[in-house]
């Protein structure tokens, strides 16, 4: 009797621990960045492998294990953080974690002031599955990088009609 007495209590201790560890860590399971403009630019680049002013060259969006993937081909007009390259290959995710809910809206011609984290593959049948060469390097973008779409006639930074439209 006081054996069963111990364990409901034992059982009832660690559903609250489990409750407070749960509730305690809900930051960390929501996205924290802000959705960086061009004035973030330097502040963003200390934590991106790669920050660049591109021009749309191709676009492709996939549905990869139920998740919208959008894939961009950039012409590199100006080169402020990264390997020197003369295009580079962007993805986006839409949905999956809260930093992948906004939708990337790239069209070719569009310039836009992007940045990134190289994408690092779990094993080459992943790499070769998302259809990514050995030697192609791709950066992934969410909500808290750049991706600033660029006045076309002035190249000024000016907020995308989509940047800020989440579902």
């Amino acid at each position: 009797m006081n054996c069963a007495f111990d364990q409901s209590r034992a059982r009832r201790q660690w559903s609250i621990f489990a409750v407070i560890v749960f509730i305690g860590s809900g930051r960390a399971l929501a996205c924290s960045c802000s959705d960086p403009t061009a004035e973030d630019q330097e502040s963003v680049a200390d934590h991106a492998d790669i920050v660049f002013v591109g021009e749309v060259e191709r676009v492709s969006l996939v549905t990869r294990r139920g998740l919208e993937e959008v894939r961009a081909t950039f012409k590199v007009l100006k080169l402020t953080k990264g390997p020197k390259t003369d295009s580079i290959q962007i993805v986006v995710h839409h949905g999956g974690t809260s930093c992948d809910l906004v939708r990337a809206d790239f069209k070719v011609g569009d310039r836009y002031l992007l940045s990134g984290n190289r994408v690092i593959w779990s094993s080459e049948k992943d790499r070769e599955t998302a259809g990514v060469r050995a030697t192609q390097t791709l950066y992934y973008n969410n909500y808290c990088d750049l991706r600033e779409k660029l006045d076309a006639a002035s190249g000024a930074a000016g907020r995308s009609d989509t940047s800020s439209d989440a579902d």
